[in-house]
This record gives structure tokens, sequence and C-alpha cells, in this order.
């Protein structure tokens, strides 16, 4: 077993060299945060760091759910975000069909900019570019 994965360690080196960005990229961006989820864990102290914060397991977890409105805020976030995917998810898809059926290539596309240009631009900017073409320039 451990020679055939040398063999094959040999023979397709550059097939694993490709592997290291993606293996490099899912340890420093998956794998490494999941060290801090331990703070739930702990009584954390910053002075002291994660690691030598004594350890209180599940104390704020039965601490929380045995509050009496526990269950109320967790039906809340639940609600919350059934109608956040409910009401936004179809309406990038409603847009773009409307958008489809227009006529007017003109008006299409200010509503295509307007509508994606915060996505692709930052919130400074783009009220930098409403306020510089709603107010005209001093005098």
């Amino acid at each position: 077993m451990l020679k055939t994965i040398k063999r094959s360690g040999r023979k397709y080196w550059d097939l694993y060299l490709l592997l290291i960005p993606t293996v490099t990229y899912f340890v420093i961006f998956h794998y490494l945060p999941m060290f801090g989820l331990q703070i739930a864990f702990r009584d954390y102290v910053p002075q002291m760091g994660y690691t030598k914060s004594p350890w209180v397991g599940l104390l704020y977890f039965k601490r929380f759910f045995s509050f009496y409105s526990s269950w109320k805020i967790i039906a809340n976030t639940l609600m919350l975000s059934a109608l956040n995917l409910l009401f936004t998810f179809p309406m990038p898809i409603i847009l773009a069909l409307i958008l489809n059926e227009m006529h007017l290539l003109g008006y299409k596309k200010v509503i295509q900019t307007v509508t994606y240009a915060p996505h692709f631009l930052s919130t400074v900017v783009i009220v930098g570019m409403v306020t510089a073409f709603c107010y005209p320039p001093p005098a």
C-alpha cells in the first residue's frame, strides 16, 4: 500500500502540485477559523487568549436554553431567515425577466446599470456618482 502511494506520488507529482493552492485555501479559510469556535465553550478573557481562558463547557448553552424566551428567539430567527429567502431570492429573477421583455434598449441599459452598479462599486463611489449627477457644480 505504501509503495503504491509513493509510486503514484512520483508518477502524478504535477497533479498533486495543482492541489496545493486548493488545499491551502481550505485550510486557511475553512479549517483555521474553526479554532475560534471554542470561544463558545470558554469564559473568554481577551488578555488570556483562546487557549488560556477557563473552560466552561456547555454553561452558556444551558443558560441560553433555560432563558424563558429562547425558543421564541430561535423561532423569530428562523422565520426571518425564511421570509428573507422567500422575498429576496425571486426578486433578481423577476427583474431579469422584466428587463428581458423591455423593448427600449437605452432604458433597459440604464436600469441594468443602476441596479447592478452597487454590486461592483463601493457605496462611497455610488453616493459620489449620484451627488455628482444630481447637483450642479459650484459656480
